[in-house]
């Protein structure tokens, strides 16, 4: 079955079906801030199979961002991995959660200008709204929630034009008596409706669509463009504590992409607790481990010296301008070197190995083409790691990799292509005729990628003179 659909596809019948006929379409007028408590028929979307140890999304659909005219990921694992040819859309999945991380966090609008506005996000050939559909498990209670985000540029800004949190039962369908649409573009009159943050007014009445007790909540408005989800975990509700959940998960969200010139740098003096997305301040991490986790610092070090041939240990060093430099002690030498002096392949796996030892490490994060730069013997080890990682945070990795693909199983890898309206399809390979099969069979997922046994994603299947 493939998870995903392009212009023209069937419609699904998955959670996106909460969006009434129409209520996706463009409109002249500005978009009011409300929100509505209402029943909804809605079918169910399976659970995954098994329960997560952490916080997990567990269900994808972005539309008309990029490349991603509509596409669509069920069931994620705790390690989703993402291949196909060059230009494909993978790295775009990672940057639209990056967006939406900034959104849900109050920062819309910044999030919108960072990205040349639509200009820069909004798919080619579309004159539509851009949109977000998420599920997310709960560690504690196990419970899904559902979450959408649409947006919509109008007059030279960018407003929210629909924004809904429910809950699923515990048959898998969403719950018919707490739907909150917290903005609603469409709606005029609603039993939950919040118009601002400020000079909040809160009364109790009785529920419109006959459901229930609703909380009614109204304010001044100031025209703000931006999501209320964080709104909603501050008031009483029957889901505040899920809406602080879902909050703390999305905008723990990191997009990571190391580059090699920023890897070898100088950094300002200073510990820093977590690495930044292109490993600039990698010597402040050490340096903070050094600090207060000597022992991730030991960790790190010993799993350098089984990778890297030689390599005796790795020093953070203050220097005479009070900046931050990391010095690498090879064995045969007594004086070790600066970072600048060292392989591109030693500095990632020093980065990667910070970045995947994190103490205290939580939440979502994604990696950019992690094997860069690394021996091909050392991709296995390194998805090895990747997979231990998972037992603390979600992860979702771009690759061109087959050597990574052969660690992994097909229920974790989506092959992203485009289709013939040049749009961004995604399908599982646990759901290419055979695949499964021929791994049970002993046959790699990366030999399988490589022999074209996947049918789909091979850049030079419509070019066949390019061989």
């Amino acid at each position: 079955m493939a998870m995903a659909t392009a212009a023209g596809a069937p419609a699904l019948q998955g959670p996106q079906n909460i969006f009434p006929a129409g209520s996706e379409t463009s409109s002249g007028a500005p978009p009011r801030q409300t929100a509505l408590l209402c029943k909804k028929a809605i079918p169910p979307m399976p659970a995954p199979a098994n329960a997560p140890a952490v916080p997990r999304l567990t269900y994808l659909r972005i539309k008309n961002y990029r490349a991603l005219r509509d596409v669509e990921f069920r069931d994620l694992t705790p390690l989703s991995v993402f291949i196909g040819p060059n230009g494909s859309g993978k790295s775009t999945v990672l940057k639209a959660l990056a967006f939406l991380a900034e959104a849900v966090s109050g920062n819309l609008e910044k999030a919108w200008e960072s990205e040349d506005r639509f200009k820069g996000m909004l798919t080619r050939g579309i004159n539509d709204d851009i949109v977000f559909e998420l599920e997310f498990q709960e560690l504690l209670t196990k419970k899904t929630i559902f979450y959408s985000l649409i947006v919509r540029e109008l007059n030279g800004k960018i407003f929210v034009v629909k924004e809904i949190l429910a809950e699923r039962d515990k048959l898998g369908r969403l719950d018919l008596t707490f739907i909150y649409e917290l903005i609603n573009l469409q709606t005029q009159t609603s039993n939950f409706k919040v118009t601002s943050r400020e000079s909040v007014k809160k009364t109790t009445t009785k529920n419109p669509f006959g459901v229930g007790i609703g909380t009614h909540i109204s304010g001044s408005s100031h025209g703000k463009s931006e999501s209320q989800i964080d709104f909603l975990s501050s008031i009483e509700s029957p889901l505040k504590n899920q809406a602080a959940a879902f909050i703390a998960f999305i905008i723990s969200y990191r997009y990571v992409h190391l580059t090699d010139d920023h890897l070898k740098g100088y950094s300002d003096k200073g510990p820093r607790e977590r690495l930044s997305a292109n490993g600039d301040n990698l010597p402040n991490v050490l340096y903070y481990l050094h600090l207060k986790h000597p022992e991730v610092l030991a960790k790190i070090t010993a799993q350098m010296r089984r990778w890297v041939p030689a390599l005796a240990d790795i020093v953070p060093e203050i220097t005479s301008d009070e900046r931050l430099l990391l010095r690498f002690k090879d064995t045969p030498f007594e004086k070790p070197l600066p970072a600048q002096y060292m392989s591109d392949g030693t500095m990632r796996l020093a980065a990667l190995l910070t970045l995947l030892y994190e103490p205290d490490a939580t939440g979502l994060l994604g990696i950019e083409e992690p094997e860069n730069e690394l021996h091909p013997q050392l991709l296995t080890r390194l998805a090895e790691e990747l997979i231990k990682a998972t037992e603390t945070r979600q992860l979702l990795v771009a690759t061109h990799s087959p050597a990574l693909l052969n660690a992994l199983e097909p229920e974790q890898v989506w092959i992203l292509h485009r289709g013939p309206d040049g749009y961004t399809q995604a399908t599982r390979t646990a759901d290419i005729p055979h695949v499964k099969e021929m791994v049970e069979d002993g046959s790699p997922l990366g030999y399988l990628w490589t022999s074209n046994s996947f049918i789909v994603g091979n850049p030079l299947a419509a070019a066949p003179d390019a061989r």
